[in-house]
């Protein structure tokens, strides 16, 4: 769930498309299913009258099958995909559109063939569940030492405000989702696992709704990078009791110049183990985030879910595998999801290979580095998650891709999951996914 996250992404990938060409399909989804649904037709936004069409492995930037079209009579371009040639996947289709002898404008899209039947080998280590399950319970010996400030009580009209000015998000957009017109903010500080600059105690933004409640609890996680956090005012007034946690350890309201960079992980360190992974503190500090907010006043321990985009959606996958409290997770264009793929399409695209006879994780087994990170590999959590998920995927998301979100989708063994699956949307919050998945919540919490 993107609500208030587009500050916490704390990335700047801009998607490499051209706002120029613009790409339709029968299936609004871009999953196909039949052959007959791989007809793409897409239309510039200067006149044209010729285009070259290249289909790639979804993130490959070489092509495994080429073509041109002329231009419709109705002025778009038509493209049939050969997509029976395709085993199941995500593929890019690359286009370039010629308007003068000289002048062409380029774009693409992201398509599923066959998705349902998509089923990613897991590259998974032999002994990641007790890994994690040990990691888990070392929070158990971490008294919580909770610290709360009441910082202000703000209405309507302030929440809006805040919006604007600190959340990057604008009034209220939601109107019909907001439940309560006054919310209390707090800030809130407890014991984590210490983070890379060497603090242990972590801070986070906890906004209610005024009064005592009980009040849904909502852990909202952030993007990646380090820098100050938004309080949860939004969540707050759609009725939770909602946290907004600085997984890092560090402060959730300095400037931004005071916040150091995280560190990259050097895996030609052969001490480097995978405890001492970078995200290691992040995601247990995530996971005492969910200790925190229960043991907060208002807090409704039996509806407690789960929120988050990019990195955020990554650590509310991992807190919804392994805190068995936790009733309801919206992870939005989760990051960091089959591992091996991302090595293969990095390897594929500087050796300019178009990776023609496909993916195996065979191809990269041999990398010291992927039987690392194999250990954070959000879809490696995937078969631990118990509870309803909604997933939403940016289709032509290149920190986020397809593939990746798809490999964590199907590999869920959850009794009720859903996947927005959103055509023109990169590396960035939508709005209306907002709106959607605080209905999906209502109904996932059986909040009236």
């Amino acid at each position: 769930m993107n609500v208030n996250l587009r500050r916490s992404y704390g990335l700047d990938h801009s998607t490499p498309r051209s706002k120029d060409v613009f790409f339709f399909s029968q299936k609004s989804d871009f999953l196909f299913e039949e052959a007959s649904d791989g007809v793409v037709k897409c239309q510039s936004a200067l006149r044209a009258y010729r285009l070259e069409w290249q289909l790639c492995h979804n993130c490959v930037e070489a092509p495994i099958l080429s073509g041109e079209c002329r231009l419709d009579i109705d002025n778009l371009f038509t493209i049939p995909v050969p997509v029976d040639a395709l085993a199941p996947g995500f593929y890019d289709l690359r286009v370039k559109v010629q308007h003068t002898e000289k002048t062409f404008t380029s774009g693409f899209c992201t398509f599923g063939w066959r998705p349902s039947a998509f089923s990613p080998e897991p590259v998974k280590p032999a002994g990641f569940d007790a890994f994690w399950q040990r990691a888990a319970e070392r929070l158990g010996a971490i008294e919580l030492g909770l610290a709360v400030e009441k910082c202000w009580t703000l209405n309507n009209a302030q929440i809006d405000a805040y919006n604007i000015n600190s959340a990057s998000l604008p009034e209220n957009y939601d109107p019909e989702g907001c439940r309560h017109d006054q919310v209390e903010v707090y800030k809130v500080e407890f014991n984590g696992v210490e983070g890379f600059t060497g603090g242990k105690r972590v801070q986070a933004w906890f906004a209610k709704p005024l009064g005592a409640g009980p009040f849904p609890a909502m852990l909202v996680l952030p993007g990646a990078g380090n820098g100050p956090r938004p309080a949860p005012v939004e969540h707050a007034r759609h009725g939770y009791a909602a946290l907004d946690v600085q997984v890092h350890a560090e402060p959730v309201d300095n400037p931004p110049e005071f916040y150091r960079p995280v560190p990259e992980n050097r895996f030609d360190d052969p001490a480097l183990e995978p405890e001492k992974m970078t995200h290691f503190s992040v995601y247990l500090n995530a996971l005492q985030a969910a200790n925190a907010l229960l043991a907060l006043p208002g807090a409704d321990s039996a509806r407690l879910s789960v929120v988050g985009g990019s990195q955020g959606g990554r650590l509310t996958t991992v807190v919804g595998a392994l805190d068995p409290r936790v009733k309801a997770c919206v992870p939005a264009i989760p990051h960091y999801a089959n591992i091996p793929y991302v090595l293969w399409c990095s390897e594929r695209n500087a050796a300019k290979d178009n990776g023609a006879g496909g993916f195996s994780p065979d191809q990269v087994l041999a990398r010291r580095r992927m039987e690392l990170e194999s250990y954070y590999d959000v879809a490696n959590f995937a078969d631990l998650v118990r509870c309803p998920m909604l997933v939403c995927c940016g289709m032509i998301d290149p920190v986020s891709s397809a593939t990746g979100v798809f490999s964590l989708y199907n590999r869920l063994k959850s009794p009720q999951k859903k996947i927005l699956s959103m055509p023109v949307q990169g590396h960035d919050c939508s709005l209306s996914v907002d709106t959607c998945a605080w209905r999906w919540l209502d109904e996932a919490l059986g909040i009236r």
